[in-house]
């Protein structure tokens, strides 16, 4: 997986999500390789054999092509899975990466220094009336909009009350230093673009880890019930993506408009890696057609 339980702002900031799409790529060209490998299989080795043999070991052969062929569907199956939930990830990443390298780069013009944790230090600045010196600086902590636990941004008062502040004890009233609402601005667009990669992450590292075959040659009916688990599995991670990718929401001439202008390889990729998604579509619009 790209990020991890652990992942920091500085791994998010840094993480190349065209190596996403590059190893989505290789799935994507091990799918096309096990689909044209099972059309072999089936055509030029069983389905010549069948026509030009009667034999009782020639039947024995092509029963043995015939699972030879379930596993390659088995693997074309999968790998356009696997494939379709690398794009999914890598495409849902780019906006809460872009948001956070944004906060990152005003937190550098303002001169402000963001720790490891995602705190943000201002520096002093404004003048007190009193004194004529500058109001000190200070550091602030990002509301990354959970109620609870998740956000570090909110503590426990006396209480037992959620309370937005960037620590228990900090002054109730509005800081005179014009640093502070910035740094505060800052922060939270920092935990809150961390918090959705988080959620990101989680939803296709469930969906992945399902994506494991069992071992040994043998693809049955609970194998495909599997396949079928590992599908929605999928599909519901990449929800989000699929919304923005696909015409949901359009009427049955526009969904075949839509796939009409599609590649023949573009509508392969959507049927291996969404086949459920897609047979949705193409109820009364002719989307999935081959």
């Amino acid at each position: 997986m790209a990020t991890e339980p652990g992942l920091t702002w500085q791994r998010f900031r840094d993480l190349k999500l065209s190596e996403l799409t590059v190893a989505a790529d290789g799935w994507r060209a091990a799918s096309a390789f096990a689909d044209a490998a099972r059309e072999r299989v089936d055509g030029d080795m069983g389905g010549r054999l069948t026509k030009t043999q009667d034999s009782e070991s020639a039947r024995a052969a092509v029963k043995r092509l015939k699972r030879l062929s379930a596993n390659y569907h088995y693997i074309h199956t999968e790998t356009g899975l696997v494939r379709g939930a690398l794009d999914g990830l890598a495409t849902e990443l780019g906006a809460p990466q872009r948001r956070l390298r944004d906060a990152l780069d005003d937190a550098a013009s303002l001169g402000y220094t963001v720790n490891d944790s995602g705190s943000i230090d201002y520096p002093a600045g404004g003048k007190n009336d009193l004194t004529g010196d500058p109001h000190p600086g200070g550091s602030v902590v990002g509301n990354n909009g959970l109620i609870g636990a998740g956000n570090p941004g909110l503590y426990r008062d006396a209480n037992g009350m959620l309370d937005p502040a960037p620590a228990p004890g900090t002054p109730a009233l509005k800081s005179p230093n014009p640093h502070r609402a910035k740094a505060q601005d800052v922060a939270d667009r920092l935990a809150h673009a961390m918090r959705e990669a988080h959620e990101i992450d989680a939803r296709y590292s469930s969906a992945l880890h399902k994506l494991k075959a069992a071992p040994g040659l043998t693809v049955d009916t609970r194998t495909w019930a599997d396949v079928g688990s590992d599908v929605d599995a999928v599909s519901q991670a990449a929800q989000n993506y699929l919304e923005k990718q696909l015409p949901l929401d359009k009427s049955p001439a526009e969904r075949k408009e839509w796939w009409d202008h599609l590649s023949q390889e573009q509508r392969e990729e959507y049927l291996s890696a969404f086949p459920g998604v897609i047979g949705k579509l193409g109820r009364d619009s002719g989307v999935g057609a081959r």
